[in-house]
């Protein structure tokens, strides 16, 4: 039995109706991040960092931020921190990146979970002995969470609360002497982040 064409172009645009709402959706998904303040492909900030756990640092450093789509960028950063304990003199230098998944977001604003890896040269140094000195290499990875805010003239404001786990020797420092593990080890640390940063 052949269906009636009105009946069946009734039911074809019925069904019909539901995908193209989805496509006007998802177009205007695209239309809101390509107006959007933080859709920029680059940026380059401005950091300041502290880090806690069995010693605790504070510094400075500079990340780009590469766009790869509307909602996935990945930052790459340096740091460079430092801080005495136990009468010893602490200085860390890191690179790393981590990878920032943007899929709660607004106009002029995001929050995102990042995962990441980073290498860091730790530096000790005996506070009255200048000659005892002990560095590490110390291999690491890292995840949390982020926000960032657009401001006027293509600036924007962030911040990371992260956790960290490192591979490498613990590097223990006192006023005269400064000694380092011989084993390798996986110790933890959490870090916080603020940024600033100018988008192009």
């Amino acid at each position: 039995m052949r269906p009636r064409t009105p009946a069946f172009l009734v039911v074809l645009v019925l069904a019909a109706y539901p995908a193209a709402g989805f496509t006007q959706g998802v177009g205007a998904s695209s239309r809101r991040d390509a107006g959007s303040p933080l859709s920029s492909r680059v940026s380059v900030g401005v950091r300041a960092v502290a880090r806690f756990g069995d010693y605790t640092l504070g510094g400075v450093g500079g990340q780009l931020t590469i766009r790869l789509g509307p909602a996935v960028s990945v930052a790459l950063f340096t740091d460079h921190m430092a801080g005495t304990r136990e009468g010893s003199l602490r200085h860390d230098h890191e690179v790393g990146g981590t990878l920032q998944l943007r899929l709660l977001r607004g106009e002029r604003w995001a929050v995102f979970p990042m995962i990441g890896a980073c290498a860091n040269l730790a530096v000790v140094h005996a506070a009255q002995s200048p000659d005892a000195t002990v560095n590490d290499i110390q291999f690491g990875a890292r995840a949390g969470i982020g926000a960032e805010v657009a401001l006027a003239g293509g600036f924007s404001v962030g911040a990371e609360a992260l956790a960290l786990a490192y591979l490498g020797h613990r590097i223990t420092g006192w006023g005269w002497r400064v000694e380092s593990s011989p084993e390798l080890s996986v110790f933890g640390v959490g870090q916080s982040v603020l940024h600033a940063d100018y988008r192009f």
